[in-house]
């Protein structure tokens, strides 16, 4: 009978200790599970992050493509024009130059004169409005030389 109760002891002993030691597993294993949870909201939070940052840039690095766009439409002019010139000049020079050629190039210096007078304008327009002169040059494709040129012509005025 002793045997038996020191058996039913040590069963009931080896129940406990194996609950305990089952509470202490699960206990790790919900730690591990907090740790694990925390972690990814971490890694999302960071994602975020890194994902608006890079709109950021992205939106930045349109602006100044845009902004590129714009400059190489304005060069493109610049060079018709000067080719244009460049012909006359050429023509001129082997006195070649027919009343086609005239009408062509007074016609040609008009409209070069009428984008410098709008040029011009809207230069003045940008300076009365108080818009500070690398600003001026980023909108009119012009440079900041000339801007400086053209305000200190408009303050002349």
């Amino acid at each position: 009978m002793i045997s038996g109760v020191i058996f039913f002891l040590l069963i009931v002993c080896g129940g406990i200790f194996l609950f305990f030691k089952h509470a202490k597993i699960t206990r790790k294993i919900d730690a591990v599970a907090d740790s694990t949870d925390y972690f990814q909201l971490q890694l999302e939070e960071s994602a975020e992050q890194i994902i608006s940052k890079l709109r950021n840039h992205v939106e930045h690095l349109e602006y100044l493509i845009q902004e590129a766009d714009e400059k190489i439409f304005a060069l493109d002019q610049r060079l018709k024009r000067f080719d244009t010139l460049n012909r006359i000049q050429t023509d001129v020079e082997k006195n070649i130059i027919t009343e086609e050629a005239i009408e062509n190039s007074s016609a040609l210096e008009e409209k070069v004169e009428l984008n410098i007078s709008e040029i011009n304008q809207q230069v003045y327009d940008l300076i009365s409005q108080g818009i500070d002169t690398n600003e001026i040059a980023k909108r009119t494709g012009i440079g900041k030389g000339a801007v400086l040129l053209i305000s200190q012509m408009y303050k002349k005025k």
